[in-house]
């Protein structure tokens, strides 16, 4: 619950002023939750993904705003071939900016592969999941939290380089003092120079002031790991991938430009897992599937995928 959002002038202004992010009095816990948050924070998450728009015949693909390229961190577009629309592909946006692409390959993608090799994979993990319950507990729990320190790790940083920028706009805050009392600066930039730091202060303290809160949470581990177990059993016997099942389980998916290996044309995905992350160490018990996904995509040139280890 959040209160003080607002305030007033004063007792002969009764006018309602937006009160500052900083200033807001926020009371967690206190009443009971609709959903879990674990849930909450998986839609917020999605919403904030921008999704390449339909295309003019409404076709939107499943996987779209869930890919994204390996090298450059771009989001992956999706096509069809212009002379076979049934050839339906995703590739790079950044290869595609023109005079302006920050990618040097395309990491072109076949959807019908893509949906060979991702339910491939969600089938070896429901198996695993059912098979070995303990062990399978154990791997997404060291993955739920290996992800949340990986998190932690990024906000401290970021954190810290916020706090050596602080330092510098109060450096640079009695620099232009020094130097409008003595005359080296107009007044007038003066006031424009401290507009703008101060403008830039204020932003820095409120993103200071969450990274600090996020920091000092301590997040309970076993209900995410709890919530995507039991996501997973839900698919235990799928045949098909849904919608529903890729935004329930997938977080995304890093696709790497596909390359020669022994001959054969190799391509390898990462599949990053809602709450833990990505899993890389699925036992090769002779129980479970084995994923050799192989598609035909013109004469001549097949295209392997192979799992992405680290």
């Amino acid at each position: 619950m959040i209160t003080q959002k607002f305030k007033v002038g004063g007792y002969k202004n009764k006018k309602r002023i937006a009160n500052d992010k900083e200033n807001h009095a926020v009371f967690l816990n206190v009443h009971e939750p609709i959903i879990e948050r674990a849930v909450w924070e998986n839609l917020q998450n999605k919403r904030s993904t921008t999704r390449k728009r339909k295309k003019a015949d409404g076709e939107k693909n499943m996987f779209s705003g869930l890919l994204v390229c390996a090298d450059c961190c771009s989001n992956l577009w999706y096509h069809f071939n212009q002379a076979n629309h049934d050839i339906k592909y995703f590739n790079c946006s950044g290869y595609n900016k023109g005079g302006r692409k920050v990618c040097s390959s395309t990491h072109y993608i076949r959807v019908d592969f893509l949906e060979q090799v991702v339910l491939g994979e969600i089938r070896r993990l429901t198996k695993f999941a059912t098979q070995y319950e303990t062990e399978f507990a154990q791997i997404v729990m060291g993955h739920s939290i290996k992800a949340a320190e990986q998190e932690q790790r990024m906000k401290q940083k970021e954190l810290n380089s916020l706090m050596v920028r602080e330092k510098e706009l109060d450096t640079l805050f009695e620099k232009i003092y020094e130097d409008n009392v003595s005359g080296k600066i107009s007044d007038e930039r003066f006031s424009k120079l401290s507009v703008k730091y101060d403008t830039e202060q204020k932003e820095l303290n409120i993103r200071v002031k969450e990274l600090e809160d996020e920091l000092a949470k301590k997040q309970n581990k076993s209900v995410s790991t709890d919530m995507f177990i039991t996501s997973v059993r839900k698919y235990t016997r799928a045949r098909k991938l849904t919608t529903k099942m890729l935004n329930e389980l997938i977080e995304k998916i890093e696709v790497y430009q596909a390359e020669e290996i022994d001959g054969k044309r190799i391509q390898r995905l990462k599949i990053h897992y809602n709450c833990i992350g990505s899993i890389d160490e699925i036992p090769n018990i002779d129980k479970l599937p084995e994923n050799n996904v192989s598609v035909h995509t013109r004469q001549g040139v097949d295209i392997h995928y192979a799992a992405c280890a680290g």
